[in-house]
């Protein structure tokens, strides 16, 4: 006879945090303070556009799994005014390189998902 755990019987809310110390849906390290809170100042939580997951809002951009590399590449153009942007280029400014380099890390090690699909049409309605 099939019995089921008495732990998954219950209903229990989790806080977020909680799941991700558990290792039970990721085997990630601990999101960086940086990316889920911020660092004072004008540095915000990455998280809070780009999301947890790097999938990012619509107008934020998707950076699961793009290369670290590359990610500092970005914020460094974005600190020297080389790229602008809506909010990166006075969130870059007081960013530490310890922090970007976390935070880049962070993101080049999610997995890549498709988050939007874009549909063509012949005629818009």
């Amino acid at each position: 006879m099939f019995r089921t755990a008495p732990s998954l019987t219950r209903r229990t809310k989790l806080t977020i945090s909680q799941i991700l110390r558990t290792g039970f849906l990721t085997s990630m390290p601990p999101m960086p303070k940086v990316v889920q809170h911020g660092a004072g100042g004008e540095v915000l939580g990455c998280a809070s556009c780009h999301l947890g997951s790097g999938l990012g809002h619509p107008e934020s951009a998707n950076l699961a799994g793009v290369s670290a590399a590359y990610i500092m590449r970005q914020l460094a153009d974005f600190k020297s005014g080389a790229r602008m942007g809506e909010a990166m280029p006075d969130i870059s400014k007081d960013l530490s390189d310890d922090d970007a380099r976390q935070a880049s890390q962070w993101f080049a090690n999610l997995n890549q998902k498709l988050w939007q699909t874009v549909v063509e049409a012949d005629r818009v309605r």
